[in-house]
């Protein structure tokens, strides 16, 4: 509109084809091999009850590894309406209902690590919140361990990422 003496050269810019590229299917879990997830804990080790309460609220909130590890103790509100608060990308604040399967595993694993209220949710042995990298190595661990039981995990690529893909499918499959 300002330069219609350059129109006929933006018109031949706008006209090259976008590239084209191929979309990849978003991985996401099965209910059996979340099942395999879950249950390939140490239970005996207050690290594997940790574990098991991350992985819980990731499969089930479908959050991301930002603000699983900024949760803190604050953020959970157990009871009759059981939910929880984080705040995610852009600041955006979100609350998340809790099934009651993972309502009494955060129970379980809030009564074992008390602390404060602004204690993070999920700490190191040191008290700090779980670094992004650390997370993403849990994960790993605990899916290259939950493939011994569920074969279908050792052609999955599972990250944080395929964990936050497997809540809407759960949704879906419920029909909710």
């Amino acid at each position: 509109m300002q330069h219609p003496e350059h129109a006929a050269l933006i018109a031949r810019v706008l006209a090259i084809p976008p590239k084209r590229f191929d979309r990849t299917i978003v991985p996401f879990l099965e209910r059996a091999e979340t099942s395999a997830l879950l249950a390939a804990h140490d239970q005996d080790r207050w690290t594997g009850r940790r574990d098991h309460a991350l992985l819980t609220v990731a499969v089930q909130t479908g959050m991301r590894v930002s603000e699983l590890r900024g949760l803190t103790r604050q953020d959970v509100q157990l009871g009759s309406r059981a939910h929880i608060r984080c705040t995610g990308k852009g600041r955006k604040q979100r609350s998340t209902p809790l099934t009651c399967s993972t309502a009494k595993v955060l129970a379980a694993w809030m009564r074992e690590r008390a602390g404060g209220p602004s204690d993070p949710l999920f700490p190191t042995s040191r008290g700090r919140a779980l670094s992004r990298d650390t997370i993403a190595l849990l994960v790993t661990k605990y899916a290259t361990m939950a493939a011994h039981t569920c074969p279908t995990l050792r052609a999955k690529p599972v990250s944080p990422h395929t964990l936050r893909h497997t809540c809407p499918m759960n949704l879906v499959r419920s029909g909710s």
